[in-house]
């Protein structure tokens, strides 16, 4: 661990000088290396398949995986987040049997959430598909029931992701998610020379594929080579779900919330607004993926905190990481029109100065991202959903304020100012309420659970 400098002030260039010495500079590295590198991997298989298989029919098939990740995000409901806040501090004092306690309750709550979303789907995938997409014939019906193949193995899978986040092995985790993706790649460019007729199967069998690549992955490259479904805690069981509740919550909102800006486009500005945003959104969508990168490093090395003096210690320590991060937010804000062109074409020119207004909210998010890692790991978590509440408010009211004025550019300014809130709101919060030592010591406390099996 390293020592505690109370005295510990500077410029911003050298927290910018010490920050890059820290853990979450490293880890933030690999997790935004692997964010990235996914990103562009993607991006490619989606090109590919989108020549080969025709507008209609590659429509078709995002639709399908669209509601595959929406099936698999369901399914974890933040007990993920579980292990990192509660793994973590076990880690910290070196206590793996409460560590594997901890993985294996959550393994365990997670197959059991995760079955009864798949059983519903299976039931009323049919029934949703038929009504919402009458157009369809049966054979789509069964894409979508294959895909759900694909989503049980992600289940699964995912596990080992907060493992890997608890243990602070963000470089492995950079290679089990990269693995999914880059098969998924390969299997492609291999069907290439051996397909002659593309069809919607034929992308769900890649899903599949390549999610039986993350779960290899995964599991072979784990720290904990076994969870148990008959370990038991029942006072370790209530803290997780009481705390997992509101990161559900929190989840749910930014889940249902996040695309408004979409809907409110669609519905008071024309196609043209809208693709331009939609491009915008793209490139940004990129850079808020490795800006969130910093956030999850930062709740296992906060959660691991064990005294208010080392909590304020490593936040601040963070910092320069994020001074870095809003840096190149800046750096990709000056080129915004250049690369917008480059990507999407001469047409795409005012995209860029859409992306140049959504940085000042990407920057706000990387701001905030201390705070709210502060309220996760300090057993604040009942905050998260409020933060995110009132931030969602604050962007869907400037929608509808700035939007039917200002189409595209009104959007991006909502984005902004639901970023603003959200830094406003987690900076505020983390400032009230119990302090992290009181709540590092309730926690340290709570960490004498019996195992029974």
């Amino acid at each position: 661990m390293e020592p505690i400098d109370e005295s510990e002030t500077g410029n911003w260039f050298d927290l910018v000088r010490k920050g890059v010495k820290t853990p979450t500079f490293a880890n933030t590295g690999w997790s935004a290396m692997g964010t990235v590198a996914n990103g562009m991997v993607g991006a490619v298989s989606s090109a590919i398949l989108a020549r080969f298989l025709g507008i209609a029919d590659f429509g078709t098939l995002v639709l399908v995986i669209s509601i595959l990740n929406l099936v698999s995000e369901l399914a974890d409901f933040g007990l993920g987040s579980a292990i990192v806040k509660f793994g973590a501090p076990a880690l910290e004092q070196r206590n793996p049997e409460r560590f594997h306690l901890v993985a294996s309750l959550v393994f365990r709550l997670k197959l059991l959430l995760g079955a009864a979303v798949l059983l519903v789907a299976v039931l009323f995938v049919g029934p949703i598909v038929s009504s919402v997409f009458g157009h369809m014939d049966d054979q789509v019906k069964w894409y979508f029931q294959l895909s759900l193949v694909a989503a049980g193995l992600t289940i699964v899978g995912s596990i080992q992701l907060p493992i890997f986040q608890a243990h602070r092995s963000f470089r492995t985790l950079a290679i089990v998610i990269s693995s999914r993706y880059i098969l998924k790649l390969v299997l492609l460019l291999g069907a290439m020379a051996v397909v002659t007729q593309w069809s919607v199967e034929i992308g769900v069998w890649l899903e599949i594929a390549s999610a039986v690549a993350f779960v290899v992955f995964g599991f072979s490259l784990t720290p904990v080579r076994k969870l148990s479904l008959g370990l038991r805690d029942a006072k370790l069981q209530r803290e997780v779900l009481r705390f997992n509740r509101w990161i559900s919550l929190q989840q749910i909102i930014t889940l249902f919330g996040g695309r408004a800006d979409v809907f409110f486009l669609g519905g008071f500005s024309d196609a043209n607004a809208l693709g331009l945003y939609g491009a915008a959104s793209k490139i940004a969508g990129v850079i808020q993926l490795a800006a969130s990168s910093y956030y999850s490093a930062l709740l296992p090395e906060f959660s691991a905190a064990t005294s208010s003096a080392e909590m304020s210690h490593r936040r601040r320590s963070s910092l320069g990481v994020g001074v870095l991060l809003i840096v190149a937010i800046g750096i990709a804000a000056l080129c915004a029109e250049p690369v917008s062109v480059l990507l999407f074409g001469e047409e795409y020119r005012e995209a860029g100065t859409i992306l140049q207004v959504m940085s000042i909210g990407l920057a706000f998010h990387v701001l905030a991202h201390p705070f709210m890692a502060v309220l996760f790991a300090s057993n604040r978590s009942a905050l998260l959903p409020i933060v995110s509440g009132i931030s969602m408010g604050v962007f869907i009211f400037c929608n509808v304020l700035l939007v039917p004025e200002y189409g595209p550019i009104g959007a991006a300014a909502a984005f902004s100012a639901g970023g603003c809130a959200t830094f406003l709101m987690a900076l505020g919060c983390s400032k009230k309420g119990k302090g992290p030592v009181a709540a590092v010591d309730e926690r340290t406390d709570s960490n004498s659970a019996t195992l029974t099996d």
